[in-house]
């Protein structure tokens, strides 16, 4: 079951997209099966514990998962109706980047330590646009004071271990958006910097979102930043997605139990245990290894509703409500 962007002909279209890695203890399902689009100007977030398979769909549509996975990368992924996946390196090249961008988790080991930020936001423009080094360099100005960045011709003469967190984090979306891209992919974005620097790049990234007219993909295990984000939500568990929706219907209608034990994990002001104190609830169990997966519902170990059914067969993804879309028996 394919699930629609929410504004009319989609941008981006993945069809039953599958990125299953060879171990030495057998097959990781990293991506199971999903099923997504996007739409022109859409923010769509997908969220989930650490090792579900948020990131390596963003390898897999970036043409970026290990070289290994080639082989066993199965589905479709259409950008503006041409199936990427049938792409070699040398298109893939032309698209990465360009056309559609990442933000990578940690702009620490994405940034090239040895070359200076100038060098590494000018290769883009070289590259891309075909401008020569002095049309390069002020374009990186230009990109720099987009971003916010203080000071924009000194910083291009630095190198990465001399910036901040988050002014590595501002350099990572220049460059991102470097080429004024159609998808932004955004990989946990806001990893490891405080709340206020935090606040800071997602206002950022909407406000330069609105300047460029991107359509946004946020991956991350922060549902505040889901909430406040983005327009729909993809819920995934190992490898699969278990709900998808809008984010007003699934954060006021959770209907997977996994769903639901998120949502009452995230902090709340004002709310106490019988015994007065503050207890977040939590999610029992662990998640299981994936080369192994539990048969019937994946989640079933951890779920405090499971059934027999739930032990034995494995849902499919079903229609709850106008484009709200739950993989549950219950």
């Amino acid at each position: 079951m394919n699930w629609e962007s929410s504004t009319g002909m989609p941008l981006l279209e993945v069809k039953h997209l599958r990125t299953h890695i060879p171990v030495i203890d057998g097959i990781v399902r990293a991506v199971d099966g999903l099923d997504f689009s996007l739409g022109s100007h859409e923010s769509l977030g997908i969220a989930g514990e650490s090792g579900c398979g948020k990131t390596m769909v963003a390898l897999s549509i970036m043409g970026l998962a290990p070289f290994f996975t080639k082989r066993i990368l199965q589905g479709q992924v259409f950008f503006k109706g041409k199936d990427l996946l049938k792409f070699d390196n040398k298109e893939l090249s032309e698209i990465r980047g360009n056309k559609i961008a990442m933000i990578f988790q940690e702009p620490m080991t994405s940034l090239n330590p040895i070359l200076t930020i100038g060098t590494q936001i000018s290769e883009i423009f070289i590259r891309h646009e075909g401008v020569d080094q002095t049309s390069a360099h002020d374009k990186s100005i230009e990109m720099l004071g987009m971003v916010s960045i203080p000071s924009a011709r000194k910083t291009l003469g630095q190198y990465p271990h001399q910036l901040s967190g988050g002014m590595r984090q501002r350099v990572m979306i220049a460059m991102a958006l470097a080429c004024r891209p159609e998808i932004l992919i955004a990989d946990e974005p806001t990893t490891a910097l405080d709340s206020t620097i935090q606040a800071q790049i997602l206002e950022l990234i909407k406000d330069l979102q609105n300047q460029v007219g991107t359509s946004i993909i946020f991956i991350t295990h922060n549902l505040g930043i889901i909430a406040e984000s983005t327009q729909r939500v993809i819920i995934m568990y190992l490898g699969q997605a278990v709900e998808m929706g809008s984010v007003f219907d699934l954060f006021d209608r959770p209907m997977h139990p996994y769903t639901q034990a998120l949502l009452n994990a995230v902090p709340k002001l004002g709310t106490r245990s019988k015994e007065g104190k503050k207890r977040l609830e939590e999610i029992m169990g662990s998640v299981p290894n994936p080369v192994s997966m539990p048969s019937g519902c994946r989640f079933h170990p951890r779920c405090p509703k499971r059934n027999r059914k739930c032990e034995e067969h494995e849902p499919e993804l079903w229609e709850a409500g106008s484009g709200h879309l739950v993989r549950c028996w219950l």
